[in-house]
C-alpha cells in the first residue's frame, strides 16, 4: 500500500539534527555526486595534457561553454532532492517520487537545446585556438550527452532525499573507474583496434560513463521495493510541481549560467594573450573543477536540510547547520592546504609536459605554484557564501540570490578582469586575485542577508502538491 497520507514527522538522519556529522551524512553522497561530473572534467583535461598540451587548452576553454548549458539543467534537475527529503521527512513518501518524475521529463526535454547548440554553437562560441582540430569536437560529443548529466542529478536527488546515500556513492565510483579507463583507450586508442580520438575520444568517453550511471540508478529506482514504497511508476506531469521545481532551481541555474558564461569569455581572452595565460587559467580552473565538488555538495547539503526544517518547524536547527557548515569547509580548506599550498609541485608538474620551452618552464611553475595558493583561499571564501545561499534558497528568497550573482560576476569579476587583461600589461595571476576578491565581496552580501534572518519568517518552499 502506498504511503501516501502518512504524517509523521522524522529526521533526515539518525544523527543529531544541525551537527556536523548529519551535515556530512548528507552531503557526502551530494559531493560524490559532483565528484563524478567534476573528476570526469579533470581527468579529462590531466589524460589530454599528456596527449597535447595545446588539446587540454583547446577542450578546457571549449568545456566553459558545454558547462553554460550542462551546469544549469543540472541545477534545476539536482532541486529533486530537496522535495524528495521534505516529503520523505513529514511522511508523504508516496509523493517522493514526483519530484523526481518531473525532473526526468525536464532532462527529456532537454535534448532539444543540447543538441542544437551542439551542431551549431561551436562557429559562434569558440575561439580560433585549435578551434578544428581539438576544441569543436570536444564542444559537441560533451553536449550531444548533456541531457545525462542532468538525468543522473534527478535520479539521484531521489536516493539523497530518502537517505539511501550508498546507492549514490557506488554508482559514482564506478562511473568514474569506467570514465578513466575509456579516456585513456578513446584519448591514445589502440593501434590496430581502437583509432586515437583526442579530445573527442574524451567527451565520448566522458558521455557514456554518465550514460552508466543513468542505467545503474534508474535501475535501482524502478526495483519492486521502491516501486511499492515511493510510487516510482507514478509518471505524472503535475505542472504545478514542475513549476515549483523550476522556481527554486531557477537562482542556482541563472548564476551557473552567467558564472560559465563569464569563464568561458575569460578563457577567450587568456587565449589570446598566449600560452602562460590560457594555461594558468587552464591547470587552476582544473584544479578548482576537482575541488568545487566539496563546495557545492555542502550548499546542496545545507540547502536540503534547512529546507527540512523549515517545513517542520524546527528553525532553531538551520543556524546550528551553517555553523557546523563552516567547521566543514575550514576541515577541507586544512586538508587541501597540502596540495595547494605547502606542497603543490606534484599536482602542477602532472600538467606540464615537454612541449612547454625549458626557458618557460620555471616561470609557468611558479605562477601555477602562486594560482594554487590563491585558489586556495578561494575555496575558503566561495565556500562560505554556497552556505549562505543555502539557507537562502531553502527559505525561497529567489530575487535576492540572483541579484547577488548578477553583481557578483558581470560587475565584479568579468568587468575587473576585461579591463585588467585588455588595457594593462597585467599578469596571468590577475585571473585567480580577481575571482577571488569579487568572491569575498559575495560572501559577505549573503552572510550579511543571512544575518538578517528573514529566512526564518519566510513559507517553506514546498508545500503540499
Amino acid at each position: 500500500m502506498i504511503e501516501n497520507n502518512q504524517k509523521e514527522v522524522s529526521s533526515l538522519t539518525k544523527h543529531p539534527e544541525g551537527s556536523v556529522r548529519e551535515l556530512l551524512y548528507l552531503s557526502l553522497p551530494l559531493m560524490l555526486s559532483l565528484l563524478s561530473e567534476n573528476i570526469m572534467l579533470f581527468f579529462d583535461r590531466l589524460i589530454l595534457a599528456h596527449y597535447s598540451l595545446d588539446a587540454m587548452n583547446a577542450a578546457a576553454a571549449a568545456s566553459f561553454f558545454c558547462c553554460i548549458l550542462q551546469y544549469a539543467t543540472v541545477a534545476i534537475a539536482a532541486i529533486s532532492e530537496i522535495f524528495v527529503g521534505q516529503f520523505n521527512s513529514s511522511g508523504q513518501k508516496g509523493k517522493a517520487s514526483w519530484p523526481v518524475w518531473q525532473m526526468i521529463w525536464f532532462s527529456l526535454f532537454s535534448f532539444m537545446i543540447f543538441i542544437p547548440a551542439a551542431l551549431w554553437g561551436g562557429d559562434y562560441l569558440l575561439s580560433p585556438y585549435h578551434k578544428e582540430e581539438f576544441a569543436l569536437p570536444y564542444y559537441q560529443w560533451f553536449l550531444y550527452f548533456g541531457p545525462f548529466f542532468t538525468l543522473v542529478a534527478a535520479f539521484s536527488g531521489f536516493f539523497i532525499g530518502i537517505g539511501k546515500t550508498k546507492v549514490v556513492t557506488i554508482t559514482v565510483i564506478l562511473g568514474n573507474l569506467f570514465n578513466i579507463a575509456l579516456d585513456v583507450l578513446l584519448i591514445f586508442g589502440v593501434p590496430g583496434m581502437i583509432p586515437s580520438m583526442g579530445t573527442k575520444g574524451a567527451a565520448i568517453a566522458t558521455g557514456i560513463s554518465q550514460l552508466l550511471q543513468v542505467v545503474v540508478l534508474a535501475a535501482i529506482f524502478f526495483n519492486a521495493s521502491h516501486r511499492k514504497r515511493y510510487n516510482t511508476l507514478d509518471c505524472t506531469a503535475r505542472p504545478k510541481l514542475f513549476s515549483k521545481c523550476l522556481r527554486i532551481g531557477s537562482p542556482n541555474a541563472v548564476g551557473y549560467m552567467m558564472e560559465m558564461t563569464c569563464w568561458a569569455f575569460i578563457a577567450r581572452l587568456a587565449a589570446s594573450k598566449g600560452e602562460d595565460f590560457i594555461t594558468v587559467l587552464t591547470v587552476g580552473q582544473s584544479i578548482y573543477t576537482l575541488l568545487a565538488f566539496a563546495l557545492d555538495g555542502i550548499q546542496r547539503g545545507v540547502c536540503m536540510t534547512s529546507a527540512s526544517f523549515l517545513g517542520s518547524n524546527k528553525k532553531e536547527h538551520v543556524v546550528k547547520t551553517w555553523k557546523s557548515a563552516s567547521k566543514v569547509i575550514f576541515l577541507i580548506a586544512g586538508v587541501f592546504s597540502i596540495f595547494l599550498v605547502f606542497y603543490p609541485d606534484p599536482l602542477i608538474k602532472q600538467f606540464l609536459t615537454s612541449e612547454i620551452h625549458s626557458e618557460n618552464y620555471q616561470n609557468t611553475l611558479y605562477l601555477l605554484q602562486m594560482s594554487s595558493i590563491i585558489i586556495w583561499l578561494y575555496i575558503i571564501i566561495d565556500g562560505h557564501s554556497c552556505i549562505s545561499t543555502g539557507v537562502l534558497i531553502a527559505s525561497g528568497d529567489i530575487a535576492y540570490v540572483l541579484i547577488v550573482d548578477i553583481i557578483y560576476i558581470c560587475f565584479f569579476t568579468f568587468l575587473p578582469i576585461y579591463v585588467l587583461t585588455t588595457y594593462f600589461d597585467s599578469s596571468p595571476l590577475v585571473i585567480w586575485t580577481t575571482v577571488t576578491a569579487a568572491s569575498f565581496l559575495d560572501a559577505s552580501l549573503n552572510y550579511f542577508r543571512f544575518r538578517q534572518n528573514k529566512w526564518s519568517a519566510r513559507e517553506p518552499i514546498t508545500r503540499e502538491q
